[in-house]
């Protein structure tokens, strides 16, 4: 096998390891937005649970002690 051979296949063998890793590169990407949106997610609900309680504690106020 000659030099520019063993080059060939080294230059194939790095341009499906770039392949590879942009790949991944785009998944871990994905990945990353998907956790950005369930912690925006979870944000919301802890505010909206934040104000059902606050709503909750205010009707419970109303009610005249026995």
């Amino acid at each position: 096998m000659t030099i520019d051979e063993k080059l060939e296949i080294l230059h194939d063998s790095i341009k499906s390891l770039e392949n590879i890793a942009l790949a991944h590169q785009g998944s871990i990407e994905d990945h990353d937005r998907r956790i950005e949106a369930l912690i925006r997610i979870s944000e919301e609900n802890a505010r909206n649970w934040e104000q059902l309680r606050r709503e909750w504690q205010a009707y419970l106020n109303t009610i005249p002690k026995q």
